[in-house]
């Protein structure tokens, strides 16, 4: 990757996709196309140099959600580790398996799969709009898409959709959404606080099981922190008025519903 770093930030969003990368043009002196780009890759580091790759606008752009982080255990304070060389049983299946995955070809129909990220994925946008947490909100689309591409690879592995093969895919799902919450959410609040519809925190508790039955825009205000906008208020409640969760009772006056998903 040459060039600016956001050449490089759009070249990593655009391959995650398979997308279209590149410029289409002819000049005296030089010509360019545009590719489909694939590009895989695998960095080991510290937390330190993890905040150096994701700088500027990397986090709010898309680019952050598009990658599984794999923590390292803590080992503070732990004995020397004692490695040792990988049996010859589990060479070998390594082995099968890489020869699996390289032999798959054409379309693999996981229709067990899909409904099972598509559930895990309504579950999350309603935890989020109901605790008003939009980087939960952002980041559980990616995290359904890298959980069910994980999924689609357990399949091929296994040769069929297995209930283990959807708990395997909800699980790194929910692992990848939780270490990305917990590693941008503090940048992306801090990035977006200028959006029309947030001075977003890091509150994470249910704001919505918390307001009374019948709530108003200042009861939002008071559980929220104070720190929602205008913008954002008709925003949440627009949302909520939508999915059926609460009726406008009187002037500034809302009242709860018996949500579907309790």
């Amino acid at each position: 990757m040459r060039g600016a770093w956001s050449v490089g930030s759009d070249f990593l969003r655009v391959c995650f996709d398979c997308g279209l990368f590149g410029q289409d043009f002819n000049s005296d002196n030089s010509e360019s196309g545009v590719v489909r780009g694939r590009f895989n890759f695998s960095v080991l580091g510290t937390y330190g140099s993890l905040r150096k790759f994701f700088k500027g606008d990397s986090i709010e752009n898309g680019l952050s959600s598009r990658i599984m982080i794999a923590e390292m255990p803590d080992n503070s304070f732990a004995p020397m580790p004692k490695f040792t060389e990988s049996s010859p049983k589990a060479d070998a299946a390594i082995l099968e398996a890489v020869e699996k995955l390289k032999a798959a070809k054409g379309f693999t129909d996981t229709p067990r799969l899909r409904k099972a990220i598509d559930e895990w994925a309504e579950q999350k946008r309603l935890e989020a709009m109901a605790s008003l947490d939009y980087v939960k909100d952002t980041y559980r689309k990616r995290a359904a898409v890298i959980g069910f591409r994980c999924g689609v690879i357990y399949r091929i592995l296994e040769g069929k959709e297995s209930k283990n093969c959807l708990r395997f895919a909800t699980m790194i799902a929910e692992y990848v959404l939780t270490t990305q919450c917990r590693l941008f959410r503090e940048r992306m609040n801090s990035e977006i606080k200028a959006s029309e519809l947030c001075e977003r925190t890091t509150v994470n508790h249910n704001v919505f099981d918390e307001l009374p039955a019948v709530f108003t825009r200042d009861d939002i205000k008071t559980f929220k922190g104070g720190d929602i906008t205008s913008a954002g208020l008709k925003s949440i409640i627009f949302r909520w008025k939508r999915d059926g969760w609460i009726r406008k009772v009187g002037i500034n006056k809302w009242q709860k519903e018996k949500r579907k998903d309790h």
